[in-house]
């Protein structure tokens, strides 16, 4: 990290930072990979570049649905999959949407959940093997074990 701060390469600092994040997040040091995320936030928007912007706002997302920050996740999910959107990003709106399900079904809202993973998992359905098909399944699947009466 400290080379790549060095250099003042911007990409190659947005590298280092976006791994980092990934690490933290990964261990379960989210407060640290929210800090780590941002500071890659704002050196994408820096540079335009929108992907980058959206890898880091997939981790900083992920962890503020992990320690309940859910009215902040819930602005960056709203920012992030209007940024998808208007860049054509098919992968990143399909992730932020079953994420904004993810909140939905941490609220309690499993038929909110369920409608908007379903919603993304009609863009997986050509790509079963991806993680967003994976990931999606998972929330569509709780979604309708929650919110589905069971017949005995």
């Amino acid at each position: 990290m400290e080379m790549a701060c060095a250099t003042q390469n911007p990409q190659l600092l947005h590298s280092s930072l976006t791994l980092q994040s990934t690490l933290e997040y990964s261990t379960g040091n989210y407060r640290s990979a929210i800090a780590i995320a941002r500071e890659g936030i704002e050196i994408a928007q820096n540079m335009g570049d929108a992907l980058q912007y959206l890898i880091c706002e997939a981790i900083c997302i992920r962890s503020l649905l992990h320690i309940g920050e859910w009215g902040e996740a819930k602005l960056h999910l709203a920012n992030a999959l209007q940024i998808a959107d208007k860049n054509g990003n098919v992968f990143a709106a399909t992730f932020f949407t079953s994420a904004m399900g993810w909140l939905h079904e941490l609220a309690f809202d499993y038929e909110g959940a369920r409608c908007l993973c379903a919603a993304a998992m009609e863009q997986v359905r050509d790509d079963p093997g991806s993680y967003n098909a994976f990931f999606v399944l998972i929330r569509l699947g709780l979604a309708h074990l929650v919110s589905c009466p069971i017949n005995t």
